[in-house]
């Protein structure tokens, strides 16, 4: 990618790869990030004002990659539209590099949201009852 970068001259290109997924006790299919590469797929917001003026926490992290391809899935669309590709322009808050994967998203099992659910569930080793 960066020998093309050069031989095109393109300053900042970022590659989002996606599919469809689904949420629970939601209608509908909505796209999401399997894979980036080109850009830091979380922007931060610690220690910037809220919109009342006070300083956000660590906690406080946008996830661009997701929200990139929810949109780019609802431009291709989910059915017969045969739209394989999107291009993104000029999205605020982007940061290029050349950071890949998903370990930026992932998050110890006690720091997840639904910790609180999950913890208190006798797991079985194996799957078996």
């Amino acid at each position: 990618m960066e020998m093309g970068k050069k031989i095109y001259k393109v300053k900042n290109l970022g590659i989002l790869i996606v599919d469809s997924h689904s949420i629970p006790l939601r209608r509908g299919t909505m796209g999401i990030s399997l894979g980036h590469y080109g850009f830091n797929p979380l922007h931060a917001y610690q220690g910037s004002p809220s919109l009342f003026g006070y300083a956000l926490g660590n906690d406080k992290v946008a996830n661009m990659a997701d929200g990139l391809a929810a949109a780019a899935t609802l431009a291709m669309g989910e059915g017969a539209e045969q739209t394989p590709l999107a291009i993104i322009t000029n999205v605020p808050g982007i940061e290029f590099g050349t950071r890949r994967g998903r370990t930026a998203f992932q998050v110890p099992l006690q720091d997840d949201i639904y910790w609180p659910l999950l913890k208190d569930l006798s797991w079985r080793k194996g799957g078996k009852q």
